[in-house]
């Protein structure tokens, strides 16, 4: 965990440091903002206006990434698994069409993930994104995302240490 707080906090003083990089209210900010409030509302129909016909998701729902049809696929997928998802972004920088995002979702396991049957179990996931904006959409996509602690939690993989 420190190692994560620690590489988190480094990207965000490199950022910080940036001389133009905290733009509050830049197209790629306001557009990853509203994703992130559509997906908590379980609105995927919203995405096909988020989005740019040309997406590209480098990461989700797994690499080498997937297109717009791919991604909203993959979006449904989790919103099934996870119907009370609730998105907290706990930190965000833009620069230029690109907006920097560190945060967590929290939702109950109700609905099979990745092979797990539904647990019933609370789950809190961080996660770490990078948009791009193009002509009023979301154009790329970078996200790392802590599946593995996901499915420690879900009990699909023992915890480090075997405890």
């Amino acid at each position: 965990m420190r190692t994560k707080s620690f590489i988190v906090t480094l990207l965000v003083v490199l950022f910080a440091l940036s001389p133009s990089f905290a733009q509050k209210g830049n197209k790629a900010m306001m557009l990853a903002n509203r994703f992130f409030k559509e997906i908590a509302k379980q609105n995927t129909a919203a995405l096909d206006e988020i989005l740019h016909p040309a997406f590209q998701s480098h990461h989700f729902p797994a690499p080498p990434g997937s297109d717009k049809s791919g991604f909203i696929a993959g979006m449904k997928g989790l919103l099934s698994a996870f119907p009370d998802i609730k998105v907290t972004v706990h930190d965000q920088f833009a620069k230029g069409d690109k907006v920097f995002s560190y945060g967590s979702w929290t939702g109950t396991h109700k609905g099979t993930f990745q092979g797990v049957a539904p647990t019933n179990k609370q789950v809190k996931v961080e996660f770490m994104d990078i948009w791009r904006e193009e002509g009023g959409k979301l154009r790329e996509n970078w996200v790392v995302m802590d599946i593995m602690g996901l499915m420690v939690q879900l009990g699909a993989v023992p915890p480090l240490g075997g405890k």
